[in-house]
Formats: C-alpha cells, sequence, structure tokens
C-alpha cells in the first residue's frame, strides 16, 4: 500500500483589476486568473482598484491571503457566500460587506478606517486584530479563538465568543452591540463607550 501526499505549491497572486466587470468569478477582472485554492493551487486576492469592486455573488471561495489596499477599496460577499482565508492573512484597509471566515491560524489585520459589516468568524487557532478607528459588526470567535480590539467600534452586531477578546482603549459601540458565549472578555483599561 503507497501513501500519496499532496502538498500545497507556492503561493500565486493575483491582482483585482475589475477591467469587464464586477463579478469575483470572472478571470478577466483579475490579472493572474480568479483567485481561488484548488489542489496544490493557493493563491493571494489584492484588491488595489477601484475599477468595478468585487462581488462575490454565490458559493464559497477559499484564498491564503486577502488584501484590501485602502479605504475607497471594498469586497461585497452576498447573502449566502462565503470568502474563507485559510492560514494566511486578510489585511483589511477597505470595506468588507459580507461573511469572512477564518481558517487554520489565519490572521486578521482590521487596519484604521476599515470596516466589516458582515460576520466575522474566526478559526479555533487564529487571531483577529482590530486596530484603532476599526469598524466590526458581527464576529464569532470560537474556542482557542484570540480577538484584540484596540480602540474600535462595534456596530449593530453580535459577538459570540468562546475564546478570548482582549480590549484596550475606548470601544465605541454604535447602536446596539449583544455579547455572547462562554468565553473570556477582557477590559485591560478599556473604556466602553455608547456612541
Amino acid at each position: 500500500m503507497f501513501a500519496t501526499v499532496l502538498s500545497a505549491g507556492p503561493i500565486q497572486t493575483s491582482n483585482w483589476t475589475g477591467g469587464l466587470s464586477n463579478l469575483w468569478t470572472i478571470g478577466s477582472n483579475w490579472d493572474n486568473g480568479v483567485p481561488q485554492n484548488s489542489l496544490g493551487n493557493n493563491f493571494s486576492a489584492i484588491i488595489g482598484s477601484t475599477a468595478n469592486n468585487p462581488v462575490l455573488l454565490n458559493g464559497s471561495l477559499t484564498v491564503t491571503n486577502l488584501t484590501l489596499v485602502w479605504v475607497p477599496h471594498s469586497l461585497t460577499i452576498q447573502s449566502g457566500s462565503t470568502l474563507t482565508v485559510d492560514g494566511g492573512t486578510l489585511s483589511n484597509n477597505g470595506t468588507i460587506a459580507g461573511a469572512v471566515t477564518l481558517a487554520g491560524a489565519a490572521i486578521a489585520e482590521l487596519a484604521g478606517g476599515s470596516v466589516v459589516t458582515g460576520l466575522l468568524t474566526n478559526s479555533s487557532t487564529g487571531q483577529i486584530n482590530g486596530h484603532p478607528g476599526s469598524t466590526i459588526s458581527g464576529l464569532v470567535n470560537p474556542a482557542g479563538g484570540n480577538v484584540n480590539l484596540l480602540a474600535m467600534k462595534i456596530s449593530n452586531g453580535t459577538l459570540t465568543n468562546d475564546g478570548t477578546i482582549t480590549a484596550a482603549g475606548t470601544i465605541t459601540v454604535l447602536g446596539s452591540a449583544v455579547l455572547n458565549g462562554s468565553g473570556a472578555f477582557n477590559l485591560n483599561g478599556a473604556t466602553l463607550f455608547g456612541g
């Protein structure tokens, strides 16, 4: 009996151009084809053009890394669709509207001014870092997951925490926010402020 070992290939990068339309799944909207991890192929998707900001209409896609370069850049993930960042980094400097899931030891860096208006789901070995001025509206943090909220905003959402959330600085709650789960919520001198 022989065992077959499958290994991941090098990470390929594909940059959004939006040359044809706003659909993520159209190859000519990217400079290196549609970024979608598959057997032996791992992709980094970079959204650095505001031409036809991308929309994921239906289905689920997985990439190793996802970068939104700066604030005017946006990504819309329609209801019922999910984008997964598996083992790499989600670097958000723009706006993500829709569900994003971290898998493996993925890390999410939410820069100042960035917004995630959908559900952001951490993995049990992942980490989410919300930097000053960033905004989230929904979060799931499973047991083993870590979230650092640094002087950021929570907007009309639910935070389900069975892992560890550590807050620092002033955390502004816009509208209402609900905290669920049995995980640790460490304030570390943070101030909660209703905005």
